[in-house]
């Protein structure tokens, strides 16, 4: 749904605004937390990294609407 390049963010703008906003929490917290490589979803750092993307963005989109 989405991925980053660099410093830019992209997500797919054909998913509902739901769907849009959880994938943009989980790649904002990639973007806060992360850096480095993380295309290779054998490696336990990123898999980590993606349990805590994921933790994170449910996190605060239950702030939002919780």
């Amino acid at each position: 749904h989405g991925c980053i390049v660099g410093t830019d963010v992209y997500i797919n703008t054909l998913q509902d605004d739901i769907d849009w906003l959880k994938t943009a929490l989980h790649e904002a917290s990639h973007y806060e937390n992360d850096s480095g490589n993380l295309t290779n979803t054998r490696l336990v750092e990123v898999l980590r990294a993606e349990g805590y993307a994921d933790r994170q963005s449910i996190r605060s989109f239950n702030i939002m609407f919780g």
